[in-house]
């Protein structure tokens, strides 16, 4: 009895555990038009950027465009935090202080992330293994 039940839930579990593990690496994987790091960056300089937020533990960019009608989020992977922050930080703040309208200020926020990112990234590699010790 127990075997049978052993071998239901390997037989249920192992494509389970593999459709989880290539759902995870197809979604951390999706790419939509790419822009060029200088370009967003002339974006915040040209004040065209409405607001933003960016996560500064996966470096993950998220912001609306003035000129967007849809008020849609566009994302950017920032390459190195600190250096963006560098390269538009400044811009951002006089053109805060430069516009007493708040529709022409820009709204950001910075958010710490969360070490979840390493896991889902890390159980794609470890579910093989596992697998292989079971059986």
């Amino acid at each position: 009895m127990k075997d049978n039940v052993k071998k239901i839930l390997i037989s249920i579990g192992v494509p389970l555990l593999l459709i989880v593990s290539i759902m995870l690496v197809r979604t951390s994987n999706q790419e939509t038009k790419q822009l060029k790091y200088y370009e967003v960056v002339e974006l915040f300089q040209e004040n065209k950027v409405s607001e933003y937020s960016l996560n500064l533990y996966s470096g993950e960019l998220k912001y609306k465009l003035r000129d967007d009608t849809s008020n849609n989020y566009k994302k950017y992977s920032v390459p190195n935090i600190l250096l963006f922050q560098e390269d538009i930080h400044k811009s951002v703040v006089e053109n805060n202080i430069k516009n007493k309208n708040d529709d022409l200020k820009v709204k950001y926020d910075y958010k710490s992330g969360s070490q979840m990112s390493f896991l889902s990234s890390i159980i794609p590699s470890l579910l093989p293994i596992i697998l292989m010790v079971l059986l």
